[in-house]
């Protein structure tokens, strides 16, 4: 799940990378943690919320 929630966030990084680079030819674009941009912001939170509580659960020890 954790890796899902990473390759979508790079996903949004290149598409942007790429945008401007003027390679892909699409309208307004979303880059994490450097534009703002409503639905998309709260998408990208809500992946790095997952991401954050993957990696702080990662050691925790069951008690049986």
């Amino acid at each position: 799940m954790g890796a899902g929630c990473g390759a979508a966030v790079a996903v949004q990084a290149a598409w942007y990378i790429l945008t401007n680079m003027g390679i892909v030819f699409i309208g307004p674009v979303y880059c994490p943690f450097i534009t703002n941009g409503g639905c998309s912001m709260v998408v990208t939170y809500i992946l790095f919320g997952i991401m954050l509580s993957i990696y702080r659960y990662q050691n925790v020890a069951e008690i049986a």
